[in-house]
């Protein structure tokens, strides 16, 4: 299995990939990352996963943890056909495991601190549910049932349009589409056997009259 440090030497690299292609939230689901996009409805089950993957309860997905929430993923079907190729987070292709590096390492920018992303790191679930911090631009009161749901801060906000500005554009640029089967065209030929053209018959010689002999 491939060590965080050697991860955290390719993030330079992979970072500049991702920023290149990071895209702007769109609740209509535009974006301009050339193929990369995801809706609001998308983002907040890939979120929802995400917390329930937290098999250890520990507040974070691991390696493995994060292999499962991929390998879950049913809508589109080919996805989750994809991912069922790999065995776990080990035989995931580089760029997957990048972005479990990257996200992980995130963990400094929510304040963290500066040793949050050594050895074992996991995506932190800050803000990705109602009991880590609430839904985006919640109250005291708006919760689900009138509970009370803590609003969300700004840097979490941020990050959890980031984590699913990566999910959306590493499967986008990783997981092959299937190419899409159109309906069979309509066939030219007619159901029925077609009539085939009167024959012609051939033209038949006169018969000469027999003579008949003029009595003397």
């Amino acid at each position: 299995m491939i060590s965080v440090k050697r991860l955290l030497r390719l993030l330079p690299l992979a970072a500049g990939t991702l920023a290149q292609n990071t895209i702007t939230f769109d609740a209509d689901g535009g974006d301009d990352a050339g193929g990369s996009s995801y809706t609001e409805e998308e983002c907040a089950e890939w979120l929802s996963s995400i917390v329930a993957e937290d098999a250890d309860g520990s507040g974070g997905l691991g390696e493995e943890e994060f292999y499962d929430f991929l390998a879950g993923i049913e809508d589109p079907p080919y996805i989750k056909q994809y991912f069922a190729q790999f065995d776990g987070f080990g035989d995931l292709p580089w760029v997957f495991r990048v972005v479990h590096t990257s996200l992980s390492c995130h963990c400094q920018q929510l304040g963290k601190g500066e040793n949050c992303c050594v050895d074992d790191a996991e995506i932190g679930l800050d803000g990705f549910s109602e009991s880590l911090g609430g839904g985006p631009g919640k109250g005291p009161g708006k919760g689900p049932g009138g509970q009370t749901s803590v609003a969300l801060r700004s840097d979490q906000e941020e990050y959890r349009d980031l984590v699913c500005q990566q999910i959306s554009f590493v499967i986008a640029k990783s997981v092959p589409t299937p190419e899409p089967t159109g309906s069979p065209s309509e066939s030219a030929s007619p159901s029925e056997s077609p009539t085939p053209p009167p024959t012609t018959s051939p033209a038949t010689s006169p018969t000469t009259s027999p003579t008949t002999a003029t009595p003397t």
